[in-house]
């Protein structure tokens, strides 16, 4: 995609999705031998799918200048209750500002919100045993955690830069622009994909 500050199509940016299903993502891992000969060539074990983008991936490819996070919040909120995920939050907060180097910038992206509507009955029937609030709530509980955890962080980490908060943005949409429930048609990525765009150039 070609993009420049002034409107115009000018200026090469390369995009990458990196899928992650959960915030503590299990289904890549790298268990290694903590010898002193696996420390001596710098191998590092990863408990998870982030530790091996940032251990391996990342680093042997080259970190971004930006990286957008948008976590999952509809697959945490079936799966862990608040104590557990401010846990995850913290951790993950950690291990980013271990490894990313001070010359990416990290957004965060809140989760857009959810059209209870559109949703399957299983996966409402499951928010309502599991959290006994409704999806959006759990959303904008999980909004306060992931922003009391970032707060210090962009005020003193040269990382982190800006909260981009799709669940108010998307207040006036839901349930209009939804495929399923959860997920919105393709002008709202493009909407948003230009937005985040706009605020790299600017930056």
């Amino acid at each position: 995609m070609d993009y420049s500050s002034n409107g115009k199509f000018e200026d090469n940016v390369t995009i990458e999705f990196i899928a992650m299903f959960r915030f503590v993502d299990l289904s890549m891992q790298l268990s290694l031998d903590e010898g002193n000969a696996t420390r001596r060539i710098g191998l590092l074990s990863a408990n998870n799918k982030l530790e091996y983008l940032l251990k391996y991936y990342l680093l042997y490819k080259g970190f971004p200048d930006m990286w957008i996070f948008s976590p999952p919040f509809h697959h945490e909120s079936l799966h862990h209750n608040l104590t557990v995920l401010k846990v995850d939050i913290n951790y993950l907060i950690n291990i980013m500002n271990s490894f990313a180097p001070v010359r990416t910038k990290i957004i965060f992206m809140a989760d857009a919100r959810k059209c209870n509507d559109k949703l399957p009955k299983h996966i409402l029937q499951t928010n309502k045993q599991q959290m006994n609030v409704s999806i959006n709530e759990r959303i904008d509980q999980m909004n306060r955690l992931w922003y009391a955890a970032l707060r210090p962080n962009i005020y003193n980490s040269k990382n982190w830069n800006v909260f981009l908060d799709a669940t108010k943005i998307t207040c006036p949409l839901v349930c209009t622009w939804h495929i399923d429930g959860a997920h919105y048609v393709g002008v709202w990525y493009k909407l948003m994909s230009e937005y985040i765009l706009s605020i790299l150039c600017h930056s």
